[in-house]
């Protein structure tokens, strides 16, 4: 009988803080090489959490371009909507970044700076080399601008119109700006709501150590909310 308490107790006592547990969020600063390595790692012990939203936090200059594009792919294949939240800054990669939440969960304070500009490259080397690596960049500029456009559901070039009409500078865009494009939804940050629900249920019994003991189920749903 005690190693029934025991075991009943502890299972009981496991669920309950996993309840419990506080809904967490991935941050995102500078795109290093290694950052796509570790944003993997921690969206997927993110999905494997019970909660319903993968909130992430962006506050970036930039960076590394190919690092972004696999987080890219992994929000898109999410199984649960991501929310992309700026409080700080988004410029260059995290711009895009932000763009690429899911529809209703792109948020932006009111303070924000988000920038956009065509993607650069230190080229040096040979003639040859300098040519193919500009094709390259030219290539990937038009891929990131399509992109952004994408997610922003605007025509293809108009990202790359913009910054061709601001001479082709760095374009700060404005949270107002950046909801009337489509690159966000909501201009504000918002607070996290958590609603849980535990169902425990007996199911069939069990032998342990020569003693039978009831299986006890338990189900842990959790729902997150975004507030302003």
């Amino acid at each position: 009988m005690l190693t029934k308490t025991i075991f009943s107790h502890n299972i009981i006592r496991a669920k309950y803080e996993e309840a419990f547990w506080q809904p967490q969020w991935l941050v995102m600063g500078n795109f290093e090489d290694d950052s796509f390595p570790m944003f993997c790692n921690q969206f997927n012990t993110l999905l494997d959490r019970p909660q319903d939203i993968i909130p992430i936090i962006i506050d970036s200059y930039g960076g590394h371009v190919h690092s972004l594009l696999g987080m890219l792919d992994m929000i898109k294949a999410s199984p649960k909507p991501v929310a992309t939240i700026v409080e700080s800054k988004a410029f260059s990669c995290g711009a895009l970044l932000l763009s690429a939440g899911h529809r209703g969960y792109r948020f932006a304070s009111p303070s924000a700076s988000i920038l956009v500009h065509e993607v650069s490259s230190g080229i040096e080397g040979s003639a040859t080399d300098m040519k193919n690596d500009m094709k390259e960049t030219e290539a990937l500029n038009d891929t990131l601008m399509a992109i952004l456009a994408s997610n922003s559901h605007k025509p293809k070039r108009f990202y790359a119109d913009l910054i061709r009409d601001a001479g082709n500078v760095d374009l700060y865009i404005s949270p107002k700006e950046a909801k009337r494009y489509g690159l966000i939804d909501k201009i504000y940050v918002p607070s996290f709501e958590m609603d849980v629900q535990v169902k425990y249920s007996i199911k069939e019994s069990v032998r342990i150590s020569g003693v039978q003991i009831p299986h006890l189920r338990a189900a842990v749903k959790k729902k997150i909310q975004l507030k302003p």
